[in-house]
């Protein structure tokens, strides 16, 4: 196959540039396209550059702004804080502000680089700088006066008190310092703490009260000294208008009521401390007087030597009463009796029950202690356990007020319906049937056990109580003990011949008197009720 080949056509020209040709180009027409270019950039530039310009701009009115913010926000804090504080000077209130103030500009310039930003932030801290400055200056010193005042009343307080209770150079120096032309309310008006005329009312008013101070005071001091007579005379001077001058009107009047009042209230308290102190006199020596006439009593029980001189000389003395002398002369000269009336004997011990304090015990004492010695119902032996007893009473330990309160039960009870009655409604058989009741309590209640040891209270009451209630209806004495009856047993003595009874009694005496389940009173006791027992056998076993 044949490659085909290329065969020109035309010839080259050997001329160049020398062709004419009908149509003109136009300069203007190739740059208008380059030029319109570059209109069209130079204007994005501007517009980019405006943008750039207003967002910085934007950015620093931002900064500027949240740091202003941050400045106003400290700044009231400060205020705030400021109105909690108690400034004493203004070079303590101007060191606080510095000392609070100083971090807020630093915080409020921290990180500025933008030269345009850190004139402006500056210019703004010095603007609300000045206006906290005058808000806080008018709150310190606003403080600082208060302080003032407060300080300058704790003076006046003291000045007064000063003045209102001294004499002499003290009084004359408190009184300048307080009223001088250098004192206090000239002072406070200097410094504008008051004006003038609060100061005149407050000078009249500390006068006032000086005054009133100075009478209480005076008051006082006679009511703690029980001084009848210098609250007298203070009520006198009240009424007296050169006195006290400077007390006026109601508080001059509302002084002459207390003054009066304390003056009549002191003068009934000394009659009352005179009677009194001569009551307190009488009972010492009434009390010196019981202890001695105790003592030598004690003594001659105890057969120890008393003379006559001796008792001579403590009745002289004043130390023994006419009784008491008497009672132990007699027991010297005359000797001691033999025996109690014990009838006597109960009607002290319901008295001393019956006593409403410590007071009246002593007057029955005393009444009793008139009845001693020979030929007298009470022996001076016999006294002794009961005057113990009385003194038991007046301390009113629990045992003591235990026995006053079952003793008064059987007191109350016995011949009564209250399971303690014996059938017949016989009135002389009761009483004695009481008083025998009674007497074995008192007489139980202040012996020893077998064991040695102080009676239990309810179990002597309930022994009572259940001799009481075995009592036989014609009989006007207590039955035989629980202790007794179980050894006597079912032995009936109704029917018997006497001479039957009184073996078996005797017997009974002789078990009791080998036995040890008593004591030397129980035995005594028993005995008694069976001597008794056989002296009433035909009344009591009569059907």
């Amino acid at each position: 196959m044949r490659v085909p080949t290329y065969k020109r056509q035309t010839k080259m020209t050997a001329k160049t540039g020398a062709i004419n040709f009908s149509v003109q180009a136009n300069p203007g027409a190739l740059s208008a396209g380059s030029n319109a270019m570059a209109q069209f950039g130079e204007l994005g530039m501007k517009i980019s550059l405006d943008y750039m310009e207003k967002q910085l701009k934007m950015e620093r009115q931002a900064d500027i702004n949240n740091r202003e913010n941050k400045i106003r926000e400290k700044a009231t804090n400060l205020i705030t804080e400021a109105q909690t504080k108690n400034f004493k000077t203004t070079t303590e209130a101007n060191t606080y502000f510095k000392k609070k103030w100083n971090p807020i500009q630093l915080n409020a310039l921290k990180g500025v680089t933008d030269r345009v930003v850190s004139p402006i932030v500056n210019e703004k801290l010095t603007d609300l700088r000045a206006i906290a400055l005058n808000d806080f200056n008018k709150i310190s010193r606003l403080k600082i006066i208060d302080y003032g005042k407060a300080e300058a009343l704790k003076l006046e307080s003291k000045l007064i008190d000063t003045i209102s209770s001294s004499s002499g150079s003290a009084l004359a120096e408190a009184t300048d310092k307080l009223y001088g032309e250098n004192g206090l309310y000239a002072t406070m008006v200097a410094d504008n703490l008051i004006n003038l005329e609060t100061a005149q009312k407050r000078i009249i008013g500390s006068k006032s009260k000086t005054a009133k101070l100075t009478v209480n005071k005076e008051l006082a001091a006679a009511a703690y000294g029980q001084d009848y007579n210098a609250a007298n005379k203070i009520a006198a001077q009240l009424f007296d208008n050169t006195m006290y001058p400077d007390l006026k009107g109601e508080a001059r009047v509302t002084a002459q009521k207390q003054a009066s009042g304390l003056a009549t209230r002191l003068e009934r308290q000394v009659a009352r401390s005179q009677e009194k102190a001569s009551k307190v006199a009488d009972l010492k020596i009434k009390k010196t007087q019981i202890k001695t006439n105790r003592l030598y009593n004690d003594k001659l029980n105890n057969n120890e030597v008393v003379t006559l001189q001796k008792i001579e000389s403590l009745y002289g003395d004043n130390l023994l009463n006419d009784t008491q002398y008497n009672n132990i002369r007699e027991r010297i000269i005359e000797g001691d009796e033999i025996g109690s009336d014990q009838g006597t004997i109960l009607e002290f011990r319901n008295e001393i029950y019956d006593a409403q304090d410590k007071f009246q015990v002593d007057v029955i004492i005393e009444k009793y202690e008139k009845n001693l010695g020979k030929g007298k119902p009470i022996s001076y032996q016999d006294f002794i356990p009961l005057r113990e007893f009385a003194e038991d009473q007046k301390a009113k330990t629990p045992r003591a007020l235990e026995i006053k309160r079952l003793r008064g039960l059987i007191r109350e009870n016995v011949g009564t319906s209250s399971g303690m009655n014996y059938g017949v409604n016989t009135s002389v058989r009761d009483n004695m049937m009481s008083a025998d009741a009674l007497d074995t309590f008192d007489r139980l209640i202040n012996d020893k056990d077998v064991n040695g040891k102080t009676r239990i209270v309810r179990e002597v009451y309930e022994e009572v109580v259940s001799q009481v209630r075995e009592a036989k209806s014609k009989q006007s004495f207590l039955s035989l003990s629980s202790t007794t009856r179980g050894m006597l047993g079912l032995f009936d003595f109704k029917g018997l011949e006497k001479p039957k009874v009184i073996e078996r009694l005797n017997t009974l005496r002789q078990e009791i008197l080998d036995s040890d389940k008593f004591t030397a009173l129980e035995k005594a006791i028993e005995f008694e009720t069976i001597k008794l027992f056989q002296n009433n056998y035909e009344i009591i076993t009569k059907k």
